[in-house]
């Protein structure tokens, strides 16, 4: 099973955590990467990837423009470049959502199969999902945190 998580929101890297860096890094990251680290352990889930958006900011440091971070052997971190380069906080992030689902679909059909569901994480990436869904027909679970 191929399992696509997306989560937009806060300052997301694999390790080394900034928790409280911004409003938007916080308890839902763990979370998200505690349940990745456990899913990777299950047989039944080969493939991993969390979907979260590319930023360019001096303040919080370059990591958080590099396209592809491996978790673990399974497991990875893709980010996406919207039309606005810079850290936007949650509250901002609706200002992304075409060229977010544009970059995400774009990003699915480049792999070299389907994710079998999308987990999203958040309202913003819940709408995300939902217009995935829409257009390419992968399920989609949703968690509000």
């Amino acid at each position: 099973m191929f399992v696509l998580h997306i989560a937009l929101q806060g300052c997301l890297r694999a390790r080394d955590v900034e928790y409280g860096v911004t409003a938007d890094t916080g308890g839902h990251i763990r979370y998200l990467l505690d349940l990745v680290r456990a899913s990777s352990r299950n047989p039944a889930i080969d493939r991993i990837e969390i979907v979260t958006r590319a930023f360019v900011d001096p303040v919080h440091g370059e990591c958080y423009d590099a396209c592809v971070e491996t978790i673990d052997a399974r497991s990875r971190i893709v980010r996406l470049r919207s039309t606005d380069s810079g850290y936007l906080a949650k509250e901002r992030l609706w200002t992304q959502h075409d060229s977010l689902v544009a970059g995400v679909i774009a990003h699915i059909e480049s792999l070299d199969r389907r994710p079998d569901v999308i987990h999203a994480h958040y309202a913003d990436a819940g709408a995300l999902a939902a217009d995935v869904h829409d257009r390419l027909g992968i399920p989609y679970v949703f968690t509000a945190h």
